[in-house]
Protein backbone atom coordinates (compact mmCIF):
# COMPACT_ATOMS: atom_id res chain seq x y z
CA UNK A 1 0.00 0.00 0.00
CA UNK A 2 2.60 2.21 0.71
CA UNK A 3 3.99 2.23 -2.41
CA UNK A 4 1.06 2.88 -4.08
CA UNK A 5 0.96 6.10 -2.12
CA UNK A 6 4.41 6.97 -3.21
CA UNK A 7 3.79 6.39 -6.27
CA UNK A 8 1.22 8.99 -6.88
CA UNK A 9 2.59 11.69 -4.83
CA UNK A 10 6.00 10.66 -7.07
CA UNK A 11 3.87 11.37 -9.86
CA UNK A 12 2.04 13.84 -8.99
CA UNK A 13 5.24 16.07 -8.86
CA UNK A 14 5.23 15.84 -12.84
CA UNK A 15 1.74 17.80 -13.02
CA UNK A 16 3.39 20.21 -10.31
CA UNK A 17 6.02 21.18 -12.66
CA UNK A 18 3.62 22.69 -15.15
CA UNK A 19 2.09 25.25 -12.14
CA UNK A 20 5.31 25.73 -10.71
CA UNK A 21 7.59 25.84 -13.94
CA UNK A 22 10.35 24.27 -12.27
CA UNK A 23 11.85 21.80 -14.00
CA UNK A 24 13.73 20.10 -11.10
CA UNK A 25 10.35 18.80 -10.25
CA UNK A 26 11.26 16.38 -13.15
CA UNK A 27 13.83 15.02 -10.91
CA UNK A 28 12.03 14.51 -7.88
CA UNK A 29 9.67 12.63 -9.45
CA UNK A 30 11.85 10.05 -11.42
CA UNK A 31 13.66 9.84 -7.82
CA UNK A 32 9.86 9.00 -5.72
CA UNK A 33 8.94 6.76 -8.48
CA UNK A 34 12.40 4.73 -8.84
CA UNK A 35 11.96 4.58 -4.77
CA UNK A 36 8.22 3.11 -5.55
CA UNK A 37 9.80 0.69 -7.99
CA UNK A 38 12.52 -0.76 -6.53
CA UNK A 39 10.53 -0.89 -3.23
CA UNK A 40 8.83 -4.51 -3.30
CA UNK A 41 11.86 -6.12 -4.62
CA UNK A 42 14.51 -4.91 -2.31
CA UNK A 43 12.14 -5.23 1.11
CA UNK A 44 11.34 -8.81 -0.46
CA UNK A 45 15.18 -9.63 -1.12
CA UNK A 46 16.25 -7.72 2.44
CA UNK A 47 13.19 -8.98 4.55
CA UNK A 48 12.57 -5.05 5.74
CA UNK A 49 9.32 -3.47 5.63
CA UNK A 50 8.16 -1.49 3.16
CA UNK A 51 7.34 1.48 4.83
CA UNK A 52 10.89 1.25 6.46
CA UNK A 53 12.55 1.81 2.99
CA UNK A 54 9.90 3.65 1.22
CA UNK A 55 9.68 6.16 4.08
CA UNK A 56 13.75 6.52 4.37
CA UNK A 57 14.39 6.58 1.30
CA UNK A 58 11.51 8.85 0.45
CA UNK A 59 12.70 11.09 3.18
CA UNK A 60 16.31 11.13 2.14
CA UNK A 61 15.11 12.22 -1.42
CA UNK A 62 12.97 15.34 -0.33
CA UNK A 63 15.27 16.66 1.97
CA UNK A 64 18.63 16.68 -0.66
CA UNK A 65 15.85 17.80 -3.17
CA UNK A 66 15.27 20.58 -0.42
CA UNK A 67 18.62 21.36 0.09
CA UNK A 68 19.57 21.48 -3.68
CA UNK A 69 16.61 24.06 -4.24
CA UNK A 70 18.11 25.83 -1.06
CA UNK A 71 21.58 26.47 -2.28
CA UNK A 72 19.91 26.87 -5.50
CA UNK A 73 17.81 29.88 -4.62
CA UNK A 74 20.69 31.80 -2.85
CA UNK A 75 22.98 30.99 -5.73
CA UNK A 76 20.76 33.52 -7.78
Amino acid sequence: MITWISLIVGSHFIALQFVFHDPTLYLLAILMIIVSILAIPITQKFGVPQSLFVGGANGTVLLGFAAFNFIRFFAN
